[in-house]
């Protein structure tokens, strides 16, 4: 009984973790951010910030950020994030370590795959 109440406590923490949405974080516009006061951290992944840079962003993927977090500083951090999760588990990291979030800004991201236009899906007879 014991080994299940703890499986089920640490599913829980996961869970929490995960999709729990971090109190007092809001959603920010990326115009509305003062660069010269605060630090954009772009938490995607090398590829995803390499084909849609974000000018004046430190770019540490979700992955290597509890190595690198010391690369962010001590000033205030928005984050920028395709996915609510990341910034989550992001932030929830960054508040451990001392570095205090201000907002996060998702930017969404396209794959090869997906395009902005109907151009290409149009060619191969997709309506």
């Amino acid at each position: 009984m014991v080994l299940i109440g703890s499986i089920v406590i640490v599913i829980l923490i996961f869970l929490y973790n995960r999709y729990v949405p971090i109190m007092g974080l809001e959603h920010i516009e990326l115009e509305t951010i003062d660069q010269d006061r605060s630090t954009l951290l772009d938490v995607r992944d090398f590829s995803a910030a390499y084909h849609q840079p974000v000018e004046g962003a430190i770019n540490i993927p979700l992955a290597y950020l509890k190595r690198y977090y010391r690369d962010v500083g001590a000033e205030d951090v928005y984050i920028l994030s395709a996915e609510t999760i990341d910034v989550n588990m992001s932030g929830r990291l960054l508040s451990k370590k001392g570095i205090r979030v201000k907002g996060y800004h998702l930017i969404q991201t396209f794959t090869a795959n997906q395009s902005t236009c109907r151009k290409g899906s149009e060619s191969y007879g997709i309506q």
